[in-house]
Parts: structure tokens; sequence; C-alpha cells
């Protein structure tokens, strides 16, 4: 039988052994200059925001990698993705602030290929600021604007709002809590609080930004554990399209005029031009048919809000259906709605030809921001 001493010994040094290898892993992964990756950027690109819910984590820098994309993305110290190489416009120059959700972040899109970047690049001398927040619909925009853009807004300046179809659900909370919604009592729209943030995996998402080493093996688990829900849904039955979209009802309609009728006064107010370009589902342009009038009907729907407001509308529809080469370049991720490189590509050459007119002279330019 093993002294009990000698136990203890065999115990403290294993124990010493393990964290000194752990201690040589992470300043392994240090030294050969590792940057953090992160499957899930709700948890891992966000911080508790006490008015809105949730916001970007001033300062992040990380990548985002998934089984059909690895990036890299960079927030400022607002929170928000990064327009590279950006400075403030003189004040006769005009600026681009873009709302929207995860399709103007940049879901999946390396720093500089978002269409925001890209259109940074087309107008290199008017100032472009990205305030793009994932998961997020127009209550949400408006309240970015509000803090971020308002107060700052000149004449010449230019708003532009990217929606998507889900916004309007996102609007009323229907896919999600996190974020301060709307609801609609006798035809009167009021702001639903965001729920407090809980504390749930704090310790754990601090140890994933913290440590090199606990990313890494945290990342593995996570990017497996996605793989294997992709892989079973890959293998699993196709389900029916849902061609039958529903007609958009009168609280999704009331909030989101509400909201565009908010936007587009306090832009015009200050001088500023207020836009909106509607993104289509991704069956209308990839493999639509005749079986599309559902969605193609409450595509239109959606565009008919801001057009009846008498606001700029862009449909990026026509742009996304030109053929050009899909099977080298597909627009969309194969598991996500959200636009690749060149679907960011695509929809930023429709933007610049609709934004060029609305901007203030000089007009072939934008700073980044």
């Amino acid at each position: 039988m093993v002294a009990p001493h000698r136990r203890r010994r065999r115990a403290r040094a294993v124990t010493l052994g393990v964290l000194g290898a752990l201690v040589c892993g992470e300043l392994g992964l240090r030294g050969l200059g590792y940057t953090p990756h992160f499957v899930n950027p709700i948890a891992s690109f966000h911080v508790p925001d006490a008015e809105i819910g949730l916001r970007g984590r001033p300062g992040f820098a990380g990548r985002f990698a998934q089984p059909e994309f690895d990036v890299l993305v960079e927030l400022d110290e607002a929170g928000f993705r990064v327009v590279e190489d950006s400075e403030p416009t003189g004040a006769g120059e005009p600026r681009l602030f873009v709302l929207g959700d995860s399709f103007t972040w940049g879901w999946g899109v390396d720093q500089g290929d978002g269409f925001v970047d890209r259109l940074a690049d087309s107008f290199p001398d008017v100032e472009v600021g990205n305030l793009g927040l994932s998961g997020t619909g127009t209550v949400v925009a408006h309240r970015l604007f509000e803090r971020h853009a308002l107060a700052a807004l000149r004449a010449g300046d230019v708003v532009l709002l990217v929606t998507f179809d889900n916004d309007l659900a996102d609007n009323l909370g229907r896919n999600h809590d996190r974020w301060i919604h709307a609801t609609v009592s006798d035809g009167r729209v009021t702001v639903v609080p965001a729920p407090p943030q809980g504390s749930s995996g704090r310790a754990k998402d601090w140890f994933k930004q913290h440590s090199c080493l606990f990313n890494l093996a945290a990342f593995v688990a996570d990017r497996f554990k996605l793989a294997r829900r992709q892989a079973q849904k890959a293998t699993d039955s196709p389900q029916p399209r849902h061609t039958d979209a529903e007609p958009l009802d009168a609280d999704e309609e009331l909030v989101f005029r509400h909201y565009l009728t908010l936007l587009r006064d306090s832009a015009t107010g200050r001088g500023a031009t207020f836009a909106v370009a509607c993104i289509p589902p991704r069956d209308l342009y990839e493999g639509a048919g005749p079986d599309d009038e559902g969605l193609r009907h409450r595509h239109g729907l959606v565009q008919s809000v801001p057009r009846g407001l008498g606001i700029p509308t862009l449909d990026l529809l026509p742009a996304l259906s030109e053929p050009g080469d899909r099977e080298d370049q597909p627009r969309t991720f194969a598991f996500d709605e959200h636009w690749t490189a060149a679907g960011h590509r695509i929809a930023a050459t429709a933007m610049e030809d609709f934004l060029r007119p609305l901007l203030s002279p000089p007009q072939d330019a934008v700073k980044r921001r």
C-alpha cells in the first residue's frame, strides 16, 4: 500500500505538471501570435447594453470561424464593425451612415469585403460609418441612429437603412427578445424594454476572450458541434419551401412605418437624406421559380412602405438576380441566408448607383470612418 504522504506528493506532482503544461501551451500560442477564434458571435462579439439589450464589444478583434468561412472581425471603440483606413471629413463634405442588421454588419465576410467597405472604396471623399448590429430590426436601428449619428448629422449627409424581411418580425420581438422591440395597442406603438442580460456563461466567455488555450479548446468543440448540426441538416429530407409567404400583418406594417417615419423626419430635419435598400429573400434570386409569387408579393409590400412615405428606395433583387458565375462565386452561403463576398460586391455596385445622386457634391467619394 502506498503511504498517504506519497500519494499527496504524486497528486501535487501531477497537478504541477498539468499546470505547467497549460502555462506552456498558453505561452506557446501567444508566442505564435494566435488570434482568438469564435463560432457564436452573439455571445462573443457583444456585451450587455442597458438601453437596447446588446451592443458590439468595444475594441474587439478575433476570427469569426464556421465551416463555411473563417474571417477577421474588428470592432471600433463604439462596438461597430471597423471600416478600415477611415478618417473624418471636413464640414463641407457629405457623410454616409449605414444602418441595418447582420448583412450590414458583414456576417461571414472578412474586413474590407462587406458592402459598406466597398461603398467606402467607391466614394473615397465621403465619410462612411457602419452602424449595423446583427439580429436587430428597425426599432434598434432607430435607437442606434439617435445615439451615434443624429447629433452629428448635417446637411448633405445620407442615412441608408438596409432592411431584410425578418426585420419586421424583429421589430415586434417575434424572433428573439434580446433587444428592445415594439408592441402595438389600440393603434399606438410602444417600446418594450430589453430584458436584463443574465450572468450565465460569463466566466466561460471571459476565458474565451482572455486565454488563448481555453479559446482554442472551446472553438474546436463549438465548431465540431456546429459542423455536426449542419451535416445532419444536409442529410435530412429536404423541407418544403415556404413559397406561400404571408402578407404584412397590420402590426408589422404599422411599426415599420412608424420607425421609418421617425428616421426620415430626423434626417430631413437636419438637411440630410434618408434612403432604404431592401434585401430580397434568397429564394427569389437563387433558384427562383413561378411558385415564388408569395415571396415576391411580400418583398414588394416591404418596399411599398418606404416608397409610400416618399423615401428613396432601392430593390436589390434585380442586381442579385443577374446570372453571373453562380457556381464559382455563389451569392450566399449554403447553410446561411447571408451574402458571401461576391454577394456583397454585387449589392455594393447596385447601392453605389443608387446613392450617387443622393450624396451632396462632391459626389465621387466616401472616406472610411
